[in-house]
């Protein structure tokens, strides 16, 4: 092997050993700095404008951008999680007793079917398996309970860690605002790219994830708050905790959030309020179900949109992996994989084999 090669080699090698130590030093602020990065790049227009009516001075638009995302975002959806966080917990704290209540009674869920006839041929098999099913439902309702106190407790608790990993966050989105344009140029010049990639690159990043934001993110808390205030206004129980399951279910193609609110206006109906049931239906397919069909294509408009599967699996992928930050993170990296995989077709694309006909 030539020295210049052996040298390249050895360069290559050393650089990637010690980004590996150094990324693996600092990966418990990853969450922080990333959510400072995607903030950054959401409120860039408006440090821009600040930037100009400054007159050129990057660190007063910085802090002034920073102070109306915080007014406007970070604090009210810090708080939000703060109630919702409370809300879980008297979830939780009342699933166990609702068991024992429901066990108590044998004959219970048979009582409650009886009076519908469709349903009511059930009532042999839940004579029978009454204790399984209360115990099962019970356990999933505190399944999902511990799931949202485990992600969200730490996000409002109000420990040392959050406070400071939140200081972190606001720290890095400073430096990001009036120094993003130059550290990306940096970080592109160390990818052997042609030009015309990297523009694909983060075009097509930038059009994958606003139309991933504004018809995953913004749809889900529009159908969370629809459903919410449907759930609120017929006495359901916490249910600001419901409303934001809705929104995280909402990315379910078909299904969505009909799987908070039909297992709700059943649970109306079995407790005699059939017109607030009824109500609630109506208002939860008719207009919480409506709503996606009329509010992406105007939230969408021209930005790349991802395939319904891929936003599913990306979302579950990347609450199961960051958390609650997952919401944001996992949709962010299916955009990115997106388009390395539509950069990589074009780079190739002569190489590649044709691919005829399947049907």
């Amino acid at each position: 092997m030539k020295e210049f090669d052996l040298r390249r080699v050895f360069l290559i090698a050393f650089t990637l050993a010690v980004s590996g130590v150094f990324l693996w030093m600092v990966r418990g602020f990853f969450v922080p700095v990333a959510l400072a990065a995607v903030f950054a790049t959401l409120a860039y227009p408006m440090y821009a404008r600040f930037d100009r009516w400054f007159e050129g001075r990057p660190a007063a638009a910085s802090l002034a951008t920073i102070a109306i995302v915080f007014v406007l975002v970070l604090g009210p959806v810090a708080s939000f999680f703060g109630i919702v966080a409370n809300q879980a917990v008297k979830v939780t704290q009342a699933v166990t007793p609702w068991v024992q209540e429901k066990l108590a009674k044998k004959g219970d869920l048979a009582a409650m079917v009886r009076g519908y006839p469709v349903v009511s041929r059930l009532e042999p098999h839940l004579v029978a398996h009454q204790e399984q099913i209360v115990s099962k439902l019970g356990s999933a309702v505190s399944g999902v309970g511990n799931f949202f106190l485990a992600n969200i407790k730490s996000i409002t608790a109000g420990t040392v860690s959050f406070f400071f990993e939140f200081a972190i966050m606001l720290y890095a989105m400073f430096f990001f605002l009036m120094d993003g344009p130059a550290m990306l140029k940096r970080l592109l010049y160390y990818m052997p790219l042609r030009h015309h990639e990297e523009r694909r690159l983060l075009d097509g990043f930038r059009s994958m994830a606003r139309a991933t934001v504004k018809g995953t993110f913004v749809i889900g808390v529009i159908q969370g708050g629809l459903g919410g205030l449907a759930l609120a206004a017929a006495g359901v129980p916490s249910s600001l905790f419901w409303a934001t399951l809705m929104a995280i279910c909402s990315v379910i193609p078909n299904i969505g959030s009909a799987l908070i609110w039909a297992p709700a206006v059943a649970w109306l109906a079995f407790s005699g309020r059939l017109l607030a049931a009824a109500l609630v239906f109506l208002w939860c397919a008719v207009v919480v179900g409506g709503s996606d069909n009329l509010l992406r294509p105007i939230l969408v408009g021209k930005d790349t949109k991802m395939h319904e599967l891929m936003i599913l699996l990306s979302t579950l992928g990347g609450l199961t992996f960051f958390g609650f930050a997952g919401l944001l993170f996992g949709p962010l990296l299916a955009a990115l994989f997106l388009s390395v995989w539509d950069i990589y077709g074009a780079a190739f694309k002569d190489d590649l084999p044709k691919v005829g006909s399947l049907s």
